[in-house]
Protein backbone atom coordinates (compact mmCIF):
# COMPACT_ATOMS: atom_id res chain seq x y z
CA UNK A 1 0.00 0.00 0.00
CA UNK A 2 2.91 2.30 0.78
CA UNK A 3 4.45 1.59 -2.63
CA UNK A 4 1.21 2.38 -4.44
CA UNK A 5 0.79 5.60 -2.49
CA UNK A 6 4.24 6.71 -3.70
CA UNK A 7 3.53 6.10 -7.40
CA UNK A 8 2.89 9.46 -9.02
CA UNK A 9 0.85 8.63 -12.15
CA UNK A 10 -2.82 9.65 -12.23
CA UNK A 11 -4.16 6.28 -13.38
CA UNK A 12 -6.22 4.10 -11.05
CA UNK A 13 -4.45 1.90 -8.52
CA UNK A 14 -6.43 -1.07 -7.21
CA UNK A 15 -5.65 -3.18 -4.18
CA UNK A 16 -7.64 -6.43 -4.28
CA UNK A 17 -8.05 -8.29 -1.00
CA UNK A 18 -9.40 -11.78 -1.62
CA UNK A 19 -10.45 -14.19 1.11
CA UNK A 20 -12.38 -14.22 4.34
CA UNK A 21 -12.40 -11.14 6.52
CA UNK A 22 -10.30 -11.48 9.65
CA UNK A 23 -11.63 -9.19 12.42
CA UNK A 24 -8.10 -8.26 13.51
CA UNK A 25 -6.76 -6.92 10.21
CA UNK A 26 -10.03 -5.47 8.96
CA UNK A 27 -10.20 -3.18 11.99
CA UNK A 28 -6.92 -1.59 10.95
CA UNK A 29 -8.43 -0.93 7.52
CA UNK A 30 -11.42 0.95 8.94
CA UNK A 31 -9.44 4.21 8.93
CA UNK A 32 -8.63 3.62 5.28
CA UNK A 33 -12.33 3.24 4.49
CA UNK A 34 -13.19 6.45 6.39
CA UNK A 35 -13.25 9.82 4.68
CA UNK A 36 -9.68 10.56 5.78
CA UNK A 37 -8.33 7.47 3.89
CA UNK A 38 -5.26 6.97 6.05
CA UNK A 39 -3.89 3.55 6.98
CA UNK A 40 -2.54 3.49 10.51
CA UNK A 41 -0.19 0.56 11.11
CA UNK A 42 0.53 -1.13 14.44
CA UNK A 43 3.83 0.77 14.50
CA UNK A 44 1.80 4.04 14.36
CA UNK A 45 3.08 4.71 10.86
CA UNK A 46 0.40 6.50 8.86
CA UNK A 47 0.10 5.88 5.12
CA UNK A 48 -2.30 8.24 3.34
CA UNK A 49 -4.05 6.87 0.27
CA UNK A 50 -4.11 9.19 -2.70
CA UNK A 51 -7.26 9.94 -4.69
CA UNK A 52 -6.50 7.31 -7.34
CA UNK A 53 -6.24 4.36 -4.93
CA UNK A 54 -9.13 1.96 -4.32
CA UNK A 55 -9.63 -1.14 -2.20
CA UNK A 56 -11.69 -4.08 -3.44
CA UNK A 57 -12.68 -6.87 -1.06
CA UNK A 58 -13.68 -10.12 -2.75
CA UNK A 59 -15.29 -12.12 0.03
CA UNK A 60 -17.92 -14.80 0.39
CA UNK A 61 -19.57 -13.46 3.56
CA UNK A 62 -19.48 -10.72 6.18
CA UNK A 63 -20.04 -12.93 9.24
CA UNK A 64 -16.88 -11.82 11.05
CA UNK A 65 -17.00 -8.17 9.96
CA UNK A 66 -17.87 -5.63 12.62
CA UNK A 67 -20.75 -3.19 12.16
CA UNK A 68 -18.16 -0.41 11.69
CA UNK A 69 -16.63 -2.27 8.75
CA UNK A 70 -19.99 -3.08 7.18
CA UNK A 71 -21.13 0.54 7.43
CA UNK A 72 -17.98 1.77 5.67
CA UNK A 73 -18.02 -0.75 2.84
CA UNK A 74 -19.96 -0.28 -0.37
CA UNK A 75 -21.26 -3.80 -0.88
CA UNK A 76 -22.10 -5.24 -4.25
CA UNK A 77 -23.49 -8.77 -4.41
CA UNK A 78 -23.61 -10.44 -7.80
CA UNK A 79 -25.56 -13.66 -7.98
CA UNK A 80 -23.94 -15.80 -10.70
CA UNK A 81 -27.34 -17.27 -11.62
CA UNK A 82 -28.72 -13.78 -12.35
CA UNK A 83 -25.65 -12.72 -14.31
CA UNK A 84 -25.50 -15.70 -16.66
CA UNK A 85 -22.84 -16.39 -19.26
CA UNK A 86 -23.67 -13.73 -21.83
CA UNK A 87 -21.93 -10.68 -20.25
CA UNK A 88 -18.69 -12.63 -19.72
CA UNK A 89 -18.67 -14.02 -23.26
CA UNK A 90 -19.66 -10.67 -24.81
CA UNK A 91 -16.86 -8.91 -22.96
CA UNK A 92 -14.35 -11.50 -24.17
CA UNK A 93 -15.58 -11.26 -27.77
CA UNK A 94 -15.34 -7.46 -27.69
CA UNK A 95 -11.63 -7.75 -26.88
CA UNK A 96 -11.00 -9.85 -29.99
CA UNK A 97 -9.33 -7.94 -32.83
CA UNK A 98 -10.90 -9.39 -36.01
CA UNK A 99 -14.36 -7.93 -36.68
CA UNK A 100 -15.67 -10.89 -38.74
CA UNK A 101 -14.52 -13.26 -35.99
CA UNK A 102 -16.50 -11.29 -33.39
CA UNK A 103 -19.77 -11.71 -35.28
CA UNK A 104 -19.19 -15.40 -35.94
CA UNK A 105 -18.23 -16.14 -32.34
CA UNK A 106 -21.38 -14.54 -30.94
CA UNK A 107 -23.55 -16.55 -33.33
CA UNK A 108 -21.76 -19.78 -32.38
CA UNK A 109 -21.94 -19.11 -28.65
CA UNK A 110 -25.68 -18.33 -28.88
CA UNK A 111 -26.27 -21.47 -30.91
CA UNK A 112 -24.20 -24.04 -29.00
CA UNK A 113 -23.44 -22.87 -25.48
CA UNK A 114 -26.95 -23.10 -23.93
CA UNK A 115 -27.34 -26.68 -25.22
CA UNK A 116 -23.89 -27.69 -23.97
CA UNK A 117 -24.50 -26.14 -20.54
CA UNK A 118 -27.85 -27.92 -20.25
CA UNK A 119 -26.14 -31.22 -21.09
CA UNK A 120 -23.50 -30.54 -18.42
CA UNK A 121 -26.19 -29.64 -15.86
CA UNK A 122 -28.48 -32.60 -16.38
CA UNK A 123 -26.63 -35.21 -18.42
CA UNK A 124 -23.69 -36.01 -16.16
CA UNK A 125 -23.13 -37.03 -12.59
CA UNK A 126 -20.96 -34.42 -10.86
CA UNK A 127 -18.18 -35.64 -8.62
CA UNK A 128 -16.78 -32.19 -7.94
CA UNK A 129 -19.20 -29.33 -8.55
CA UNK A 130 -17.78 -26.63 -10.81
CA UNK A 131 -19.56 -23.28 -11.09
CA UNK A 132 -20.98 -22.60 -14.54
CA UNK A 133 -19.02 -19.35 -14.85
CA UNK A 134 -15.81 -21.32 -14.29
CA UNK A 135 -16.71 -23.63 -17.17
CA UNK A 136 -17.36 -20.61 -19.39
CA UNK A 137 -14.04 -19.06 -18.38
CA UNK A 138 -12.23 -22.30 -19.18
CA UNK A 139 -13.84 -22.37 -22.65
CA UNK A 140 -12.71 -18.79 -23.24
CA UNK A 141 -9.15 -19.58 -22.13
CA UNK A 142 -9.05 -22.55 -24.50
CA UNK A 143 -10.40 -20.49 -27.38
CA UNK A 144 -7.83 -17.79 -26.63
CA UNK A 145 -5.13 -20.40 -27.19
CA UNK A 146 -6.73 -21.93 -30.28
CA UNK A 147 -7.93 -18.83 -32.12
CA UNK A 148 -4.54 -17.46 -33.06
CA UNK A 149 -3.64 -15.70 -36.29
CA UNK A 150 -1.80 -18.85 -37.36
CA UNK A 151 -4.71 -21.22 -36.67
CA UNK A 152 -7.53 -18.91 -37.76
CA UNK A 153 -6.28 -16.15 -40.09
CA UNK A 154 -8.43 -12.99 -40.33
CA UNK A 155 -9.51 -13.86 -43.90
CA UNK A 156 -10.50 -17.46 -43.07
CA UNK A 157 -13.89 -18.92 -43.85
CA UNK A 158 -16.71 -18.80 -41.32
CA UNK A 159 -16.69 -22.61 -41.03
CA UNK A 160 -13.13 -22.60 -39.71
Amino acid sequence: MRDLANITHDGPKWIVLDGDIDPMWIESLNTVMDDNKVLTLASNERIPLNRTMRLVFEISHLRTATPATVSRAGILYINPADLGWNPVVSSWIERRKVQSEKANLMILFDKYLPTCLDKLRFGFKKITPVPEITIIQMILYLLECLLTEKNAPPDSAKEL
